[in-house]
């Protein structure tokens, strides 16, 4: 977050945005553990909205990448809020909640 409108930086930010996507890619490979906490016939469903949001975030990881490579940093300063929020959201949903 802190590099990525300096120009200067792309290289690295490229690099780091890398290793998100090989992440991501492993990630919608797996199951939430929320998953197991909700009755049978919900678990399916609940699954399948975890993969469809880990491809809409490769499918924003891919639109900075687009942005990053093109020099538009200012692009990829908003892109980059964009999948924050996202991710935020996204983690309400289907991250199971830590135990106290």
């Amino acid at each position: 977050k802190k590099q990525i409108a300096d120009p200067s930086q792309n290289a690295s930010s490229l690099d780091l945005l890398t290793i998100m996507e090989a992440a991501a890619k492993e990630a919608v490979e797996f199951t939430p553990a929320k998953a197991a906490d909700l009755p049978e016939d919900q678990r399916a469903k609940f699954v399948e909205d975890f993969k469809s949001g880990i491809k809409e975030l490769q499918d924003r990881f891919a639109k900075l990448r687009d942005a990053l490579t093109a020099g538009r940093n200012a692009d990829a300063v908003a892109i980059f809020d964009d999948i924050q929020d996202f991710e935020k959201k996204e983690h309400k949903q289907f991250k199971k909640p830590k135990a106290d």
